[in-house]
């Protein structure tokens, strides 16, 4: 993600995500002039709120707030990955495991370096 202000990277990723003000706003609890007031720049979201925004849109919030994403940061389906995981019995975690050291030796699923 370039960098940029919090309000320009709300209604771009909004906008890239085929997404209304209105719709936003149901996804994360508060209504669409609220959306309006963040893209506009007019009011900054509180922190829950930047948080449940980077989850709708699948980005850290170093990311939504424009920053140089830290490399070490878990995105929100890392995080629910590993939720997932602590909920397992050993065997799950196994099993788990051993599927995703097989899927990233086939080369179909690795992420090119």
């Amino acid at each position: 993600m370039e960098e940029g202000s919090l309000a320009a990277n709300i209604k771009r990723l909004r906008e890239e995500r085929g997404l209304s003000k209105t719709d936003l706003g149901d996804l994360i609890g508060t209504s669409h002039t609220a959306i309006y007031q963040y893209e506009a720049g007019q009011i900054v979201p509180r922190m829950n709120k930047i948080q449940q925004l980077a989850d709708v849109f699948g980005v850290s919030v170093f990311e939504l707030l424009g920053k140089k994403s830290d490399p070490h940061e878990m995105t929100a389906a890392e995080v629910a990955l590993i939720a997932n995981y602590r909920k397992m019995n050993a065997k799950g975690r196994n099993m788990l495991f051993e599927q995703a050291q097989m899927m990233v030796a086939s080369g179909m699923y690795a992420r090119e370096q």
